[in-house]
């Protein structure tokens, strides 16, 4: 795919404006639509149980009390060839209780599960911040994790000991790059040696799939997988193929 319309509603101005300098550099000619929903996850899950889950994400930015009216107008009247959700799990929130936000999670997955129709959902474990993991895992020790529950702990974490994040100093070899830090890690998390996923099995990585294993860490060891999804957007619409020739020439540009 490319060379067209997306819409990306986001959790936060944090995404939008790492999403909106990633907009601005992709070499195909593509414009990117950033709209910040500016609550969690269960917030958004509440909104679409009063519809009873029967809208899509162009309706439920339009319905939506935390969309700005100068946001919903940027989407009115426009169709997308493509539409996503990027938000953080947050299952330390307290916007439901516990066993609520475990149910909400493979519910809005169901919903939004296609980016021509409804939206395509993805989430980051335990949150946004893990992009900024320094992803030194070499295959052969656990996978990093962290306690579920901590969340402001982790934000804290990596505010002293996570890569440095200013938008407007990334170039689009280094958002390639954390692309492929974010296939690595879900190649291992579904049971794949740690490396580049090969074609099949980047055909299974998505957001079902990462979740049925984090939700297992959870049910085991009460922490998710640190991992950061929202990048692989650039998987699902533009394809393997390409995102695989764009990631070795990251690659060699920073040798």
């Amino acid at each position: 795919m490319g060379r067209g319309s997306v819409l990306v509603l986001v959790e936060g101005e944090r995404e939008q404006k790492f999403f909106e300098k990633l907009g601005s550099l992709l070499p195909e000619k593509t414009e990117m639509t950033l709209v910040p929903f500016r609550c969690n996850i269960y917030s958004l899950y509440k909104e679409m149980e009063e519809y009873d889950f029967d809208i899509d994400v162009e309706k439920a930015i339009e319905l939506s009390k935390r969309v700005s009216p100068e946001e919903k107008e940027k989407i009115k009247g426009r169709a997308f060839e493509a539409k996503y959700l990027l938000f953080d799990l947050d299952l330390h929130a307290d916007s439901l209780t516990e066993e609520k936000r475990l149910q909400a999670i493979p519910k809005l997955l169901e919903v939004f599960d296609d980016d021509s129709d409804n939206g395509l959902l993805f989430l980051n474990y335990p949150m946004f911040e893990s992009v900024r993991e320094k992803h030194d895992y070499d295959g052969k020790g656990p996978i990093p994790t962290f306690p579920f529950r901590n969340g402001t702990k982790y934000k804290k974490e990596m505010g002293e000991r996570g890569i440095p994040l200013d938008p407007r100093n990334l170039t689009f070899h280094k958002y390639c790059l954390f692309l492929k830090d974010s296939l690595l890690i879900s190649n291992a998390i579904l049971g794949n040696p740690y490396r580049m996923p090969t074609k099949e099995e980047a055909e299974k990585i998505n957001s079902q799939t990462l979740w049925e294993k984090e939700k297992e860490l959870i049910d085991k060891e009460q922490k998710v997988y640190c991992l950061n999804t929202s990048v692989q957007i650039l998987l699902a619409y533009f394809g393997f193929q390409r995102i695989k020739e764009w990631i070795e020439e990251a690659e060699k540009s920073n040798e």
